[in-house]
């Protein structure tokens, strides 16, 4: 008898993993769409950009 695991029994982490990637993904964009938003408000004085560079 083999101890490795049938590829049915890897199907939920599979899924699991999925679920947590998207998730984290979407929040990773969505963070990054509000830094770029914050950004362009601030970018328009011109301390600002030298304090970013």
């Amino acid at each position: 008898m083999s101890s490795m695991p049938t590829p049915y029994q890897q199907v939920w982490a599979v899924v699991i993993l999925a679920a947590i990637t998207g998730y984290l993904g979407c929040l990773y964009t969505s963070f990054n769409t509000w830094v770029c938003l914050v950004r362009k408000k601030w970018a328009k004085f011109m301390w600002a950009k030298i304090l970013e560079s």
